[in-house]
């Protein structure tokens, strides 16, 4: 009977001096890549030489101090300045309008004052003027009827006539007329009046011109301003009067 023998495997030829053979290369690999970085990293030594000139020089110039630097100041902005002259002009004219305005004021209240006065002084001559035209004509109205001497022998056209002359002479007193009286002759305008028995005058008509129709208008305004006209001592009027007015006789 034969044994029997295990087998085995064949071992793998040259495989432990493969293992060396790549731990070298590595190992070469690695210190060459070592030895390149340490050669490129090392600086490499340099040779200093000195060159003496031996020609004399002269001393190079001392560097002048340096300057202190300055603070920073802010500028100074210089605000203008008024001309003296100029604001001395003004002033002036500032004054003078102001005394000008004073004395248009003191001129105005003076006028005023002077308005016044003579307003008040035309009352005083128009009351004095309407007492006298009073006076006269409680005269006259006395004197109607009698001649004008307090007899009673008249006609009654002289009563007429007396009746006339004081309804005219009332009638002048109410002319106002400012125009120009220097003129030749004595110019006359004539009106005829119609009256209602009251005395109330409803009917005014220029018989005659004086040629001067500012004086004509004066005298016919003043006719109407004086109705109502008085009536005589016995409550009667005359129903028409015939009344001449003079620019040269007026009161």
């Amino acid at each position: 009977m034969n044994a029997t023998i295990p087998y085995q495997a064949p071992r793998e030829p040259g495989r432990w001096p493969s293992l060396a053979l790549a731990a070298i290369v590595h190992l070469a690999l690695f210190s060459f890549l070592w030895i390149g970085i340490r050669w490129q990293n090392e600086t490499p030594a340099t040779m200093e030489a000195e060159v003496w000139d031996m020609t004399p020089r002269e001393a190079a110039p001392k560097e002048p101090d340096p300057i202190p630097e300055q603070p920073h100041r802010q500028p100074i902005i210089e605000e203008p300045r008024e001309n003296p002259e100029i604001a001395i002009e003004q002033e002036k004219k500032r004054q003078a309008a102001i005394a000008m305005q004073k004395a248009l004021q003191e001129e105005k209240a003076e006028k005023k004052k002077q308005d016044n006065a003579k307003k008040i002084k035309a009352e005083q001559d128009k009351k004095t003027q309407e007492k006298i035209h009073e006076a006269d004509l409680k005269r006259m109205m006395s004197q109607i009827g009698t001649g004008g001497n307090g007899s009673a022998t008249n006609s009654t056209s002289a009563r007429a006539d007396d009746y006339s002359s004081l309804i005219t002479n009332i009638i002048k007193h109410n002319i106002i007329y400012g125009g120009n009286t220097d003129v030749p002759g004595n110019p006359r305008a004539i009106f005829k009046i119609e009256q209602l028995p009251s005395g109330d005058i409803f009917s005014i008509k220029k018989v005659k011109s004086s040629g001067i129709p500012a004086f004509d208008n004066a005298v016919e305004k003043a006719i109407a301003k004086s109705s109502p006209l008085p009536k005589k001592k016995n409550g009667t009027v005359e129903r028409e009067i015939e009344a001449t007015f003079n620019l040269k006789e007026l009161p």
